[in-house]
């Protein structure tokens, strides 16, 4: 039974599943994944569908290692208690979290932080990677209510996962802030769907040779059935 439902699960291969938590003031979560070099949705990408209250999915293309990887992500915009209350549902089978926050608001900061936390609550057992990208405006006139520290010594105490990482993403390099973080977001993404790939395929011949097997084994009764049946002719 089990292998029958992993047969399943397999046969209906889905895009990995990325939850976007936190929040930027003045723009949308999705700028850090527009704004990478390699990705293919400039130009042509389309709002997300809403799958769900307060979750909006997108579903963005990127060149990788000579190969188109496609990822789903799910763009936490809950601001209702009542929405809140149903996030946990939508946190089953996720191959990375990434928190997004600005370093230059302090609510953005905590925002992104409760989200994090809640999702550690629901999902003790997590020990995939979460990336941290703080937005951080290159000139000095504007004031920074979260200090690089303040950040840094949110993530070496609070997210003791050793594949967490931080990534301060300024204004003016965006593109070259963000390429070490792609990089490593995408080798693992692009390992996690080759290694899904190969289980489909020896899922595949599992069962192909279980159907073998079964045809033999059928063929071999009715084989058995016909001499049986002959003897007792001959026996008459």
């Amino acid at each position: 039974m089990a292998i029958l439902k992993k047969l399943s699960n397999l046969d209906c291969p889905k895009n990995p599943k990325i939850l976007l938590l936190g929040s930027l003031p003045d723009s949308s979560k999705l700028y850090f994944f527009f704004n990478y070099e390699h990705c293919r949705a400039i130009g042509r990408h389309r709002v997300g569908q809403q799958p769900a209250m307060g979750v909006q999915l997108n579903t963005i293309p990127y060149r990788h290692r000579n190969r188109h990887v496609f990822v789903d992500i799910w763009n936490f915009v809950i601001n209702f208690e009542r929405y809140d209350r149903l996030a946990p549902i939508y946190w089953n089978n996720t191959e990375a979290v990434v928190g997004v926050c600005s370093l230059h608001s302090a609510g953005s900061f905590l925002k992104m932080k409760y989200w994090i936390e809640k999702f550690w609550v629901n999902n003790p057992q997590y020990d995939k990677p979460i990336y941290i990208l703080a937005y951080a405006k290159t000139s000095k006139i504007y004031h920074r209510e979260v200090s690089e520290e303040n950040l840094a010594e949110y993530v070496a105490k609070s997210l003791p996962n050793n594949q967490t990482r931080s990534y301060i993403v300024h204004s003016s390099s965006a593109a070259k802030d963000l390429k070490p973080f792609f990089q490593l977001f995408l080798n693992r993404i692009t390992k996690s769907v080759e290694n899904r790939e190969q289980q489909r395929r020896q899922m595949k011949r599992l069962r192909t040779k279980q159907t073998l097997k079964r045809l033999l084994s059928f063929g071999i009764r009715k084989q058995r059935q016909l001499i049986t049946d002959e003897d007792f002719h001959c026996i008459g």
